[in-house]
């Protein structure tokens, strides 16, 4: 069997793992990526030439630096480009797009001026770092308060830069966070020396000799040597918009199996749906985790019994201004987006016994989500200043199995007296709803 897996990144690279361990005869795999798969991967040089080899070995071709223009469905055709213009037609039995997504830019004036860039994966953020080591740079200016955002701003703030975050938002990370912790993070990022500007929209740039030199919004100006911008992404559907169906947000239209409406080509990450699990219903889940997941699973199906793809939840975590955080499942600015009726407890524990001294016994910030009427938990976030966050991963999967509050409450959690509490804080959140 012959497959044409397009994209290099989490869909394509979990896609061709997940079809080599399946360790199926007579498979040949022929990987393509527009951009150099290097950094997309993390690889040097060196290691790009050896990955090369050992996935040759396997019946895997790389195709770096390798655009595809036009993709035929009915010849089971594609037209490939490689970095010298050269062209050719390569053949599949079966294709998996993972097409990712392109950062979506505010149309103001300036926009054609120098230093003002867009981070769309992992070889973006490589370069940014780079740019965070130059003694020249000053001020950088990053639009959007998102979790790139935010990471991009502290990366150059690590390096000593003078950094300021526009957001139309009124508070950093509100589509991922309640208040509860927004406000915390809120003072500590401000205390780390990078500069929020909330309730600000973005109207245009002035720049000199055409390097951007100043951002400015509708309540004022700021001085910029670098401008990130990073307000959000829009799927990368170009490529099969006339040959696919695509569905009234732009996204490949897919079904339980991420079957596209072309029986021979699957579809995972964001350019394309997959079930959400709080809802029980298909929604974009632009999420690196929720894409490899999927792609695993599309793969077992390709070569072996096909089985309807298991849901997400949408888990993810971050480190930021000296907090860890994870969130799953719904939170309130979801629910009141969709229309939904979710209650919710918050609590607040330190993680150890009382008499555990202080600078070893952290306070935890956590937040659990559920339907009143069935106690089905439907989500939950924790924080503090130190990583407790593998405990969503337990409310991720107590999502996706359907578990009650009242389960939770019950839940047996281990107790070690220089480990935790006897109560964990998911006991103690879960018997508060109860209590409700």
């Amino acid at each position: 069997m012959k497959i044409i897996v397009i994209g290099g990144s989490h869909g394509g690279r979990e896609a061709v793992d997940g079809l080599l361990e399946t360790k199926t005869n007579d498979l040949k795999i022929d990987w393509f990526d527009a951009a150099s798969f290097g950094p997309i991967m993390g690889w040097s040089e060196d290691q790009l030439i050896n990955h090369k080899a050992e996935l040759a070995a396997k019946d895997v071709t790389i195709f770096d630096q390798t655009r595809i223009i036009s993709l035929d469905p009915q010849k089971h055709e594609v037209t490939a480009q490689d970095s010298t213009g050269q062209q050719w037609v390569d053949r599949y039995d079966k294709m998996v797009l993972s097409l990712g997504s392109q950062p979506i830019v505010v149309p103001v004036d300036g926009h054609d001026l120098a230093n003002i860039v867009t981070v769309q994966g992992r070889a973006n953020l490589m370069q940014l770092r780079h740019l965070a080591t130059q003694e020249t740079l000053k001020k950088v200016v990053v639009i959007g308060a998102g979790y790139i955002g935010l990471n991009v701003a502290e990366i150059f703030s690590r390096t000593g830069k003078d950094v300021t975050v526009i957001d139309a938002s009124d508070r950093p990370f509100s589509n991922n966070l309640d208040t509860e912790f927004t406000d915390v993070l809120t003072d500590a990022i401000n205390v780390s020396g990078i500069h929020l500007q909330m309730n600000e929209r973005l109207s245009g740039f002035a720049g000199v000799e055409g390097n951007v030199q100043t951002v400015l919004t509708d309540k004022g100006e700021y001085t910029a040597d670098l401008v990130v911008e990073v307000i959000g992404n829009r799927p990368n559907t170009e490529l099969v918009k006339d040959v696919l169906e695509i569905d009234a947000q732009g996204l490949i239209t897919v079904d339980a199996y991420q079957q596209t409406s072309n029986p021979d080509i699957f579809a995972v990450g964001d350019a394309t749906t997959v079930l959400y699990t709080p809802t029980n219903k298909r929604q974009r889940v632009p999420l690196a985790s929720a894409t490899a997941h999927t792609a695993r699973q599309v793969a077992a199906n390709l070569v072996g019994e096909a089985n309807s793809i298991q849901g997400v939840q949408g888990t993810s975590a971050l480190r930021c201004a000296g907090y860890d955080f994870a969130t799953t499942g719904l939170n309130t600015v979801m629910a009141a987006k969709m229309n939904m009726t979710v209650s919710s407890v918050y609590v607040t524990q330190n993680k150890l016994m009382d008499d555990v001294p202080a600078e070893r016994n952290h306070q935890i910030w956590f937040k659990l989500f559920y339907d009143q009427a069935s106690g089905r938990v439907l989500g939950a976030q924790i924080m503090a200043q130190t990583d407790v966050t593998e405990v969503i991963n337990t409310i991720s999967l107590g999502i996706q199995l359907g578990v009650t509050v009242r389960q939770l409450a019950d839940a047996d959690f281990f107790f070690q007296p220089e480990l935790s509490r006897p109560q964990s804080i998911v006991n103690v959140a879960a018997q508060r709803a109860l209590r409700d």
